[in-house]
């Protein structure tokens, strides 16, 4: 990994920490798809719900056993620079674990569809801790072709150039905001 992308890294890490305690946790993998299930008024006990609360739990073990060398139920910063810098530049890896998650939660946003407006994308975003202004320039700049919207498929490359990318030029990786 280079400088680049373990910026990247220590950028994602504290967008996943939520409650800033230094590690990655079970709670925070609890907290964050039910602050996005909020921002979209979608219901924890709806079928969308159901699934992108057990997805989340899904990619929070996946990220467990790979980074959790300790054994303390919790991921540092080391250890999640470890485990993801043995997957960087796989983007199998990404997509086994982290593309369930984002087609559910572009399931939430595109309301069943396979288009992201940018006031979704933004909604999305700002509950994962991204401001509300990055998540606006985000979409501004992963919106190349103008029309308004992102679809899956876009936002799933844009994902997979963010862990995967050493290109500081490439549009998904400011997908989470300026680091």
């Amino acid at each position: 990994m280079n400088e680049f992308q373990t910026r990247k890294l220590k950028h994602r890490f504290a967008l996943l920490d939520i409650d800033n305690n230094g590690y990655i946790t079970t709670e925070d993998y609890h907290k964050v798809p039910r602050k996005i299930l909020a921002a979209f008024g979608e219901p924890a006990t709806s079928e969308r719900g159901v699934r992108l609360l057990g997805v989340f739990m899904n990619w929070w073990e996946a990220l467990r056993v790979a980074a959790d060398t300790s054994g303390d139920d919790r991921v540092s910063p080391e250890e999640f620079f470890a485990a993801l810098g043995k997957g960087v530049p796989n983007a199998e890896v990404f997509q086994s674990t982290g593309g369930p998650v984002l087609n559910a939660i572009v399931d939430i946003a595109a309301n069943g569809g396979d288009q992201v407006s940018k006031e979704a994308f933004g909604k999305w975003f700002v509950a994962m801790g991204v401001p509300a202004q990055e998540a606006n320039d985000s979409f501004d700049r992963l919106d190349q072709d103008g029309q308004g919207y992102l679809t899956r498929e876009r936002l799933n490359s844009a994902m997979t150039e963010f862990y995967t990318s050493d290109d500081p030029n490439s549009p998904g990786n400011l997908l989470w905001g300026r680091f």
